[in-house]
């Protein structure tokens, strides 16, 4: 039997304010984006490129965490599964989105603040 694990270990900058939702069953629901850097060597070349993740915590206490703690231009950690799903974008072409999610279980940390605590 072949196994297999759906996880994803990103550490970033947020690039965006932390958007606040509410479940069905009135647990608080976080979301926000988080860019990465990396460099690709490409014949002989250090290229560097930057990727925004869009992060979704599902978890209530975390997501007070991040609505309390996490502000644009923070860096973080966040370790959570892989999730894709279909969008369509502004020229009406079908696109495949990419997301985490950070569960209870899962790890979201602050490691350096821009905002004063």
């Amino acid at each position: 039997m072949l196994f297999s694990v759906n996880y994803a270990t990103l550490v970033g900058e947020v690039c965006s304010d932390i958007f606040m939702s509410e479940s069905k069953n009135g647990k608080k629901l976080a979301s926000f984006y988080l860019m990465t850097n990396s460099f690709v060597n490409r014949t002989g070349d250090r290229l560097k490129e930057r990727d925004i993740h869009h992060v979704f915590v599902v978890s209530d206490a975390k997501a007070s965490f991040a609505e309390d703690n996490i502000y644009e231009g923070d860096m973080v950690m966040v370790k959570g599964r892989i999730k894709t799903s279909d969008a369509t974008d502004q020229h009406d072409r079908s696109v495949k989105c990419f997301s985490v999610i950070v569960t209870g279980s899962d790890v979201l940390g602050l490691m350096s603040s821009k905002t004063p605590l």
